[in-house]
């Protein structure tokens, strides 16, 4: 799946694309739609995000996923005093 990529330089040079990334231990290979791409060493990077877009809405239960609800994030069942 194809993601949207920025990526900025040590020298300032900043780019928005959207392709495909391969991450290695020392660069980073960024391949976009028309197979054409470049590698990259890490240390010539100084800011790399990437963002998917999704065609399809998640589902949703609510405001929360259902994976991610913690204890902590659950309601407490709520009592009436006085029975």
């Amino acid at each position: 799946m194809m993601k949207e990529v920025y990526i900025k330089l040590v020298d300032g040079t900043e780019k928005t694309l959207m392709a495909d990334l391969e991450i290695t231990n020392d660069a980073v290979k960024i391949i976009t739609a028309d197979g054409s791409g470049a590698t990259i060493y890490k240390k010539f990077i100084s800011d790399l995000r990437v963002t998917t877009r999704y065609d399809d809405p998640i589902p949703r239960c609510g405001d929360i996923l259902p994976s991610h609800i913690t204890p902590w994030d659950a309601p407490a069942p709520r009592y009436k005093e006085g029975r």
